[in-house]
């Protein structure tokens, strides 16, 4: 079953910080009624289609000065267990008692003997999956938050079905990583750990995607799509 994924661009953030794969930026926050609005007639798009729908709202959400009315909305039209857009503080780290092993340190150590698989460096995409984001004007585009790539159409002049069935025929989305850098190939984790990474960093990283993503942002610059 296909899943449709929405990113809404529901309002802006109050910083712009390097590490951020969201690439952060201020601007006016999109009205709750045009989000409930978007929410609730691509649910019903899913739902006729047979389609499973995902939505989530960026950029920093409690920037908006709705920002209960935000949550509740993407909770009730898009319920999802692993729905939790709450920035940690680092609390979350704090808890941890592995937290060594999240340093730039011992993930070099890792990608030095991953070899060129890059599967386990990478965010899993769910199967049969299409990505989208839709713009504070309900302008929708193949692509996730701050990176815009093919056009669809919008939510607001042109009928829902219409736009999302154009997503749709396009295909799934098999591999995030050509959506920021035009490279002609992706270098694995181990070459790109000994071009750019610090063997002895002491910078936190959660998740091996984390750190990777980092070093291909090193070291693919010249290719970059934003």
């Amino acid at each position: 079953m296909v899943t449709l994924s929405l990113q809404i661009e529901v309002s802006g953030c109050p910083t712009t910080c390097l590490h951020c794969w969201a690439r952060g930026h201020a601007y006016s926050p999109m009205p709750v009624a045009d989000i409930a609005w978007v929410l609730e007639g691509v649910r019903r798009f899913c739902d006729q289609a047979g389609a499973i729908f995902g939505a989530y709202p960026i950029h920093e959400v409690l920037h908006h000065p709705q920002a209960a009315e935000v949550l509740k909305l993407f909770k009730t039209y898009a319920p999802d267990e692993s729905f939790e857009p709450i920035p940690t503080d680092g609390v979350a780290l704090a808890r941890r008692d592995d937290w060594q092993s999240l340093l730039e340190a011992a993930w070099y150590r890792k990608a030095l003997a991953s070899g060129v698989d890059r599967k386990e460096w990478t965010f899993p995409l769910p199967t049969d999956l299409v990505e989208l984001v839709v713009r504070p004007d309900l302008s929708a585009y193949r692509g996730i938050a701050g990176i815009y790539g093919t056009s669809y159409g919008n939510l607001r002049s042109d009928p829902i079905a219409t736009v999302l069935g154009r997503a749709m025929a396009d295909g799934e989305t098999t591999d995030s990583l050509p959506l920021y850098f035009s490279a002609p190939s992706i270098p694995p984790p181990a070459e790109a750990a000994q071009k750019v990474g610090n063997p002895g960093g002491q910078k936190l990283y959660f998740h091996a995607a984390d750190v990777y993503t980092r070093w291909l942002d090193l070291t693919l610059e010249a290719y970059r799509r934003y």
